[in-house]
């Protein structure tokens, strides 16, 4: 266990700084490589209230690149293991709030919704103040039309009754597409703002095409200041840039092999 813990460690974290006064994420000079891949970015430059789909083959580097952008976070995360930065010159983000949506979605067992919601014990919350919380998640999952048009529930958000009753396994009770949906109410909606950077991977996947439509339209409208990168695989047939439609994507992050 000393040792894993010791090879986890020594990943290490991208060296990145923070610039308030910039509104977009720099990067320069980068050469790192995990397993099959191996990228190399001269330059580039990721502009607040810009969507950016990030695309390419499996293995291409896409999920390694959040990994890198992740560590730049507060809290320091470690790279994922595998990743070699063999070059990094220079990498500026707007700020160290920086958000990441994965595809693993994990909810510990025996705990109630609205803890795992806010992070916090109920029980340390005063009756005011958590009767608010409970609104604005009622609230922001019935926009998000969390149980769906085929549900049984009543109501399409979730209730103060559910948010309140102790789970086993809440995440197990829950579809792929619900799953994405506390996530995303969790880590993005409940926030008072967007965080700077946030980074979905390849989270829109188990999501039906209307609550997919639903889900773009309030990161689009509540995540103005930001910059977002989804890892997207497109359907067939389907368009990933929006051009001048008024669709989610604004660019496209091409990653090849």
């Amino acid at each position: 266990l000393t040792d894993r813990l010791d090879a986890v460690r020594a990943r290490g974290a991208a060296e990145c700084s923070a610039d308030p006064s910039s509104r977009e994420v720099l990067l320069e000079g980068l050469e790192f490589e995990r397993g099959a891949s191996s990228v190399r970015i001269d330059r580039l430059v990721l502009r607040a209230g810009r969507v950016y789909a990030v695309t390419g083959a499996n293995g291409s580097g896409k999920s390694s690149f959040f990994g890198l952008l992740a560590g730049c976070t507060r809290r320091g995360t470690l790279l994922p293991g595998g990743l070699v930065i063999h070059k990094l010159a220079r990498l500026v983000v707007p700020s160290h709030d920086i958000v990441e949506v994965g595809q693993q979605l994990y909810c510990p067992l025996f705990t109630k919704p609205l803890s795992w919601m806010l992070q916090r014990h109920v029980d340390d919350i005063g009756a005011q103040e958590l009767a608010v919380h409970e609104e604005r998640i009622h609230s922001i999952s019935t926009r998000l039309n969390f149980y769906g048009d085929s549900s049984t529930s009543s109501s399409a958000g979730i209730s103060r009754e559910e948010l309140h009753e102790e789970k086993d396994d809440w995440y197990g009770t829950l579809s792929g597409g619900q799953r994405v949906k506390a996530e995303m109410v969790r880590k993005v909606f409940l926030r008072e703002a967007c965080p700077a950077l946030l980074l979905i991977d390849e989270a829109f996947a188990p999501l039906d095409p209307p609550s997919k439509k639903v889900v773009q339209g309030m990161l689009k409208e509540f995540c103005t200041d930001s910059v977002v990168l989804v890892i997207y695989h497109a359907d067939d047939g389907e368009v990933c840039l929006s051009g001048e439609g008024g669709g989610f994507f604004d660019e496209n992050l091409h990653f090849s092999n």
